[in-house]
Order: C-alpha cells, then structure tokens, then sequence
C-alpha cells in the first residue's frame, strides 16, 4: 500500500484552513442567502406592503392587460406576465425595450393598473441576485467569484478527507468538556461527516448550473461560437426573424392561454393552469 507522504498532507492541511477561511466566507454568505430565497415571495410581501394582496380566483383578460399597456411595452416584441399566485398575489409584468433593457412592474390582478411599490430591493432583488453573484454584476464578476468559492469548498471536502487520517473513528468522539479548541475541532469532525453529502451536492449543483458560463467552448463549438444560437437551441427561446417593416397582427392571448391550459390538463389528467403568458409577437 502507498503511504501518503508528510509533505502531501500538509499541503492538503494549508489548503485545507487557508481555503476555508478565506472563500468560506463567501460560502457562508452565499448559503445564507440561498436560504433566504426559499422565502422569497414572504419576504418581498414583507419589505413591500404594496404587494399584499388577497389572492382570489380572477378571470384575468391578458388581452385588456396588452389593450392597456403604455405604448412602449405594446410595441415590444418580448412581454411577459405571470399569473399571480398565493405566493405572488400581484400580476408579474415585464417586457423588453426597443434599446434592449428590460423593464419589470407589478400590476394590481383586480384593476391591471401598476403598484407604486415601496422602493426596496427585497428578496427577489437583493437576496436571489446576491446569492447568484454577490449584486456584482460587470463582466460577469460576480458569478465567477462564487464558481471560485465553490470549486475552493469542493477541494476542501477533499482535502480534509486527507487532513484528519481517522475521520470515521474521530466521528464517534465529542468531548465539549475538554478546552474550547478541542471541543471545537470534536464538534467540527462530527458535523463535517454528517452533512458532507449535502456540502458537496450544494456547490457541485451550482457549478453544473452554470457550467455553461464557466466552460462555455464545448457548447459554442457547435454553434461557431455564437452563444446566442446555442441558447436558443437549448431552450427554444425566441429568435426574431429579420423584419419586414409590417407588423403581424397579435391573435387573442386569452385563447392561446385557454388552449394550453387545456392540451396540459388533457396530457395530465389534471387540471393544469399556466403560471407565464409570453406573448412574442411575430413580423411578417
């Protein structure tokens, strides 16, 4: 059997502390907000009072929300509502300006009209975004920050594996009567191996998720290196036609909604309601 030289092992244990305290961190803050997004729609209820409405069945007509719409968001290409909930009693609304920016709102599900909102960010605008890319978003800096964190938590779960030589035996022990950097390190033993299916999932996940950002080459090879195509073929998104200068004219969405609805319902065997209607208008 090959035994692990000194030298390795504490290279493996500088990595090990170094690692943790530094991009740990980042982890920690990262996991918190992580947390806090699961209670997203709660929290944005909370810091916004505007949003705090009764949801109740409404049959909503989509095609008086486009009727009524400020002429900018009627002449976009891209507009998108989503169907209030429990959860998000408001009406989602956001569509894309003709200089490319988005624009979100939240429309009151009894009249149509826009909420004043108080101005706070909330949860989906704060705490999601921060645990994505730490609200740093200039060239991407922020998703590359945290995709560093998690390969450096990756390669601690690794190392410490290396670090403490008798780690099954070690998690059978807790002394929290010895001194404090014992029982500390006792207790940091114990808990590592409990959740350490869960500390490599949560990282792993999230460099999956975005693998396409941080190795992007083996998906654009495909495409010529046009991202844009590959993304569009992966998703089905929408990919605009050149324009002929005649505008199509935009069929009834509340017929399409009630169609889809009933195809879903009828692939189910359930009663199956849409929670997005995208309305993408064509040119012919």
């Amino acid at each position: 059997m090959t035994r692990i030289s000194a030298e390795f092992r504490h290279a493996m244990h500088w990595a090990h502390s170094w690692l943790g305290v530094v991009l740990g961190i980042i982890m920690f803050a990262v996991f918190w907000m992580g947390t806090l997004t699961i209670f997203a729609p709660e929290i944005d209820q909370w810091m916004i009072p505007e949003t705090r409405i009764v949801h109740q069945k409404r049959d909503i007509s989509y095609d008086r929300l486009l009727a009524e719409l400020p002429p900018e968001a009627r002449a976009s290409d891209y507009i998108n509502f989503v169907v209030p909930t429990e959860r998000h009693p408001a009406i989602g609304f956001f569509y894309q300006g003709a200089d490319g920016t988005f624009h979100d709102s939240a429309l009151d599900p009894a009249t149509g009209q826009p909420l004043e909102m108080t101005d706070s960010l909330a949860a989906s605008g704060f705490f999601y975004p921060f645990h994505l890319s730490l609200m740093i978003e200039w060239q991407n800096l922020g998703y590359w920050i945290v995709g560093l964190a998690a390969l450096a938590m990756l390669i601690l779960l690794v190392s410490g594996l290396f670090v403490h030589r008798k780690i099954i035996a070690e998690f059978f022990v807790f002394r929290p009567r010895r001194k404090a950097r014992r029982a500390t390190l006792d207790l940091h033993n114990l808990s590592s191996l409990i959740g350490l299916p869960f500390y490599f999932l949560m990282p792993f996940s999230g460099l999956l998720i975005f693998a396409f950002l941080y190795l992007p080459w083996g998906i654009s090879e495909a495409f010529d290196g046009d991202m844009d195509a590959a993304y569009a073929e992966m998703t089905g998104d929408y990919a605009a036609p050149p324009r002929s200068g005649r505008p199509a004219p935009l069929a009834s969405v509340d017929a399409m909604k009630r169609e889809a609805e009933a195809l879903w319902s009828a692939e189910e065997g359930v009663p199956v309601k849409t929670n997005l209607v995208r309305v993408l208008k064509g040119w012919c």
